[in-house]
């Protein structure tokens, strides 16, 4: 094995202790975070002034929920509603294929950027995440509340 090859394969280690080492920093903060966001929380309802102003948010959250409900009743409102989901649809619709535009673009030229036609500039990015792989299907981890 020749000095570049031995080279590259440790740079490769390095790359990959860097990605282990944030990975497991990421994880030891998360948990402390947990831990102080649950002793925040803990302080709030040991407050009873807190307390008593939190039943009144409740109470005040419950009657906009239904006042909501009778604004949102309303035919015209029903109508606005749907045209904002169906907008929000093609949105997402058109942004997935403007990425896939962009990557076929990205092959094509070798270009990093595009101008658009009023002159404005805009650069290609991409981001890279850890998902946890089990066995070949990824598994995302979500927390509902």
């Amino acid at each position: 094995m020749n000095h570049t090859v031995i080279q590259a394969e440790a740079g490769e280690f390095a790359i990959e202790n860097l990605i282990r080492s944030t990975y497991e920093s990421i994880q030891r903060i998360k948990a402390e975070r947990r831990k102080k966001t649950e002793m925040v929380q803990s302080t709030l309802l040991n407050d009873a002034q807190y307390r008593l102003v939190n039943e009144q948010h409740k109470e005040l959250g419950r009657k906009k929920l239904i006042e909501k409900s009778r604004v949102f009743s309303n035919e015209t409102t029903k109508k606005l509603i749907a045209e904002t989901k169906d907008m929000a649809k093609e949105l997402k619709e058109r942004k997935s294929a403007m990425s896939a535009y962009i990557e076929e673009y990205k092959k094509k030229t070798g270009s990093s950027s595009i101008e658009m036609l009023d002159g404005r500039e805009f650069v290609f990015t991409v981001s890279y995440q850890l998902a946890l792989f089990s066995g070949m299907k990824p598994i995302k981890k979500s927390r509902k509340g």
